[in-house]
C-alpha cells in the first residue's frame, strides 16, 4: 500500500512538533514530549519523524526495546535518514545487539563519514566490533578516533581495556603511563600500572606503583588487597589494618568492601584464623553475588549438550584430510586448579608459545562476527556436523594469527575449553588436550576464595559451586570413556607440585615434544600471566596450597553431597 500523501503545511507542522518533542524530551520533560507525540499523529499517523522522536523519548527512558522498535520503524519508513541510522546503531549498541549495530555502523561510516565522527562513531562501532570478536578491526578504529581526537580519554581507555584483554602488558604500559603523565593525581591509574607490571614480572616496581597509589588515596582497596597479597614487609600491618576500616566503614563503595572483604580472608587464613577467614570470603562472595546474573539451568544444559553431541560413535571415522594441521595445546579443567603453573612450566620451552586465555575457541564455534552467548554455543554444538567442525578449526587458526597475532604450536589455556573437548577432537586432530585436575574439595575452596568478580558467576554460592564441579566431573568422565586414545591427557595439581620433572616430562612426550630443563623454573617464566594466579605463580613450584582445604572441612560439607566420589 502506498503511503498517504502529506501537503507541505502539513509536513511542516509535523517537523516543528517532532522538533517541540525532542528539545523537552532532552530537557527531561518526557511525558510532555510524548504528548506532543500524540498530538502529531492525531495529524498525521506514523511520520518518520515522530517516530524517531519516540524512539529519542524511549532511549532517553533507558527503554532500548521500545526505542529499537520506534527507530527501526522510522529508518524503514525514511531509508536515506543518516541521523536516523546513526541513533539507531547506537540504541542497538545499548541494547546488547552488536552484531546487528556493527553492520549498520559500516553502511553509516561508508555513506556519512562525518556524521559517523561527530556522533562518536569510532568508540561506538569499535565497541560493537569488539563484542563480537573483531578485535583487529576494533584497534584501527579506536586508534582512528584517537587520531582525529587524541584527547578523547574515553575512547584511549576502550583501547587499553581492548589490548590488556589481549594480553599486549607492553604496549599497554607505555599508554597508561602517558595517561598518567597528563593526570598524576589519579590513583586508579597508578594501580593499574601496578598490575600490568605484575603480569610482566616486575615486582619490585610493580609495589612502588601500588604505593604511589596509595599515597594519593589511603583507601584504595584493590591496590592494597595487592600489596596484602605479598608476603608480609615493614607496612604489612599498617595496609592490613587500613583494610579492616574499608571492611568496617558503612560509607565504603560495595566494590571496595568486597575487595576488602577477600583481602581480610587471605590475611586471617594466613594467621590460621580459619573460621574468620571463611566468614570474610562469604560475606565477600554473598555481596558479590546481588550483582552477578547466574542461570544455572543453562549451565546444565550446555554440560548435556556438549556431552549429548559428542558421543563415542562421533570419533570412530579416520580424521578429514582437509582437517587443519595445526596442533595446539589446550590447558583445560576448573578455575584454581594449577593450570597457570602448568602454562608457565611449558611456555619455558622454546617449540611453544603461550596465549594465556582467550575467546579463541567459543568465539570459533559461534562464528565469526557472532556475539558469543551460551545460548548460540548451545545451539551450535547440538547441531554443527563433521565438515562444520573443520571449518570451526580453521577459524580457531585464523583468530590466533589475525586477532591475537599468534604464529607456531600455542598453549592455549581457556580453562572452559574443556566444555569443547569433543568440538577441539574434531576441529583440530593434531590438538593435544591436558587436563589438570585437582582434590575436589581444594579446588572448590581455592574458587570460593577468590574474588573473579563475574568471570565464574558458580563460585559465589556454596551449593551452586558444588553442582558445578559435579557437571565439571560428568562431563570429564565422558571425554576420558569417548575421546581417541592420546588426544587428552591428564594430570593432577598435586603429582605437578610432588614431581614437577616427572610429570612435566610425560606430558610433553604426549605432545610429542623433547624435554627441556628449563621447564621447571617457572618463576622464571617472562610471558604476561592475566589470572587470578599472577602474584603466585611469579613464585618456585610449591606445595603449600595442596592440604589447606582441610581446614575448611566443616564449611565445605554441603558440596561433598554433590560431588562425584
Amino acid at each position: 500500500m502506498a503511503a498517504m500523501k502529506i501537503s507541505n503545511n502539513k509536513k511542516r507542522k509535523l517537523i516543528t512538533l517532532t522538533s517541540q518533542a525532542i528539545d523537552l524530551a532532552k530537557k527531561g520533560k518526557l511525558e510532555m514530549a510524548l504528548r506532543i507525540c500524540d498530538r502529531a499523529d492525531r495529524e498525521h499517523k506514523n511520520f518518520p519523524d515522530i517516530m524517531y522522536a519516540r524512539g529519542l523519548i524511549a532511549a532517553l527512558q533507558q527503554d532500548y526495546v521500545t526505542a529499537i522498535t520506534w527507530m527501526g520503524q522510522a529508518c524503514q519508513a525514511a531509508p536515506k535518514s543518516q541521523q536516523f541510522q546513526i541513533n539507531y546503531a547506537s540504541c542497538l549498541l545499548l541494547n546488547h545487539q552488536e552484531e546487528d549495530a556493527a553492520k549498520l555502523y559500516s553502511k553509516i561510516l561508508a555513506h556519512s563519514p562525518r556524521l559517523f565522527e561527530s556522533a562518536n562513531g569510532y568508540e561506538s562501532y569499535g565497541s560493537a566490533l569488539e563484542a563480537i570478536g573483531e578485535f583487529r578491526h576494533a584497534i584501527q578504529l579506536f586508534e582512528k578516533g584517537l587520531n582525529i581526537n587524541p584527547n578523547n580519554l574515553a575512547l584511549l581507555q576502550k583501547l587499553i581495556s581492548l589490548r590488556n584483554n589481549l594480553q599486549e602488558s607492553k604496549t599497554v604500559l607505555p599508554m597508561l603511563e602517558g595517561l598518567h603523565a597528563v593526570d598524576p593525581s589519579n590513583a586508579d591509574l597508578l594501580f593499574s600500572i601496578g598490575v600490568c607490571l605484575v603480569r610482566e614480572g616486575n615486582m619490585e616496581s610493580a609495589k612502588a606503583r601500588f604505593k604511589e597509589a596509595l599515597s594519593l588515596n589511603q583507601h584504595h582497596a584493590k591496590a592494597l588487597s595487592m600489596l596484602l597479597r605479598n608476603d608480609p614487609d615493614a607496612e604489612w600491618e599498617t595496609n592490613l589494618a587500613t583494610m579492616r576500616e574499608i571492611y568496617d566503614q558503612a560509607g565504603s563503595t560495595i566494590e571496595s568492601q568486597i575487595t576488602a572483604a577477600f583481602a581480610l580472608g587471605r590475611a586471617a587464613d594466613r594467621n590460621s584464623q580459619y573460621e574468620q577467614a571463611f566468614t570474610c570470603y562469604a560475606k565477600g562472595n554473598r555481596l558479590r553475588r546481588e550483582f552477578v546474573n547466574y542461570d544455572e539451568s543453562e549451565q546444565e544444559n550446555l554440560h548435556q549438550t556438549a556431552s549429548g553431541s559428542f558421543p563415542a560413535t562421533r570419533f570412530i571415522d579416520p580424521v578429514s584430510t582437509e582437517a587443519n594441521a595445526a596442533a595446539p595445546i589446550f590447558i583445560i579443567g576448573m578455575p584454581r586448579c594449577g593450570s597457570t603453573l602448568l602454562e608457565q612450566a611449558l611456555s619455558r620451552h622454546p617449540a611453544l608459545k603461550p596465549s594465556g586465555e582467550t575467546d579463541a575457541m567459543q568465539q570459533s564455534i559461534a562464528g565469526r562476527k557472532r556475539k558469543v552467548s551460551n545460548p548460540l554455543l548451545i545451539e551450535r554444538l547440538a547441531s554443527l556436523n563433521n565438515a562444520e567442525l573443520l571449518t570451526v578449526g580453521q577459524e580457531y587458526s585464523r583468530r590466533l594469527q589475525q586477532e591475537y597475532l599468534l604464529d607456531g604450536r600455542v598453549i592455549d589455556k581457556t580453562l572452559n575449553n574443556y566444555l569443547y573437548a569433543g568440538a577441539i577432537a574434531k576441529a583440530l586432530p593434531q590438538a593435544r588436550i591436558i587436563h589438570v585436575r585437582r582434590e575436589a574439595m581444594a579446588s572448590c575452596l581455592s574458587m570460593f576464595q577468590e574474588d573473579f568478580a563475574d568471570a565464574v558467576p558458580y563460585s559465589l554460592e556454596i551449593g551452586e559451586l558444588g553442582r558445578q564441579y559435579a557437571r565439571y566431573q560428568r562431563l570429564m568422565q565422558h571425554w576420558r570413556e569417548v575421546l581417541p586414545e592420546g588426544v587428552m591427557l591428564e594430570v593432577s595439581y598435586e603429582d605437578l607440585v610432588t614431581n614437577p620433572e616427572s610429570e612435566l616430562r610425560r606430558l610433553l612426550e604426549g605432545c610429542n615434544l623433547e624435554w627441556y630443563e628449563e621447564c621447571i623454573a617457572t618463576h622464571k617464566a617472562t610471558g604476561s600471566v592475566a589470572t587470578a594466579s599472577l602474584v603466585q605463580v611469579r613464585k618456585p613450584i610449591h606445595q603449600k596450597s595442596v592440604a589447606r582445604w582441610k581446614h575448611y572441612e566443616k564449611q565445605l560439607e554441603p558440596i561433598k553431597q554433590h560431588l562425584l566420589a
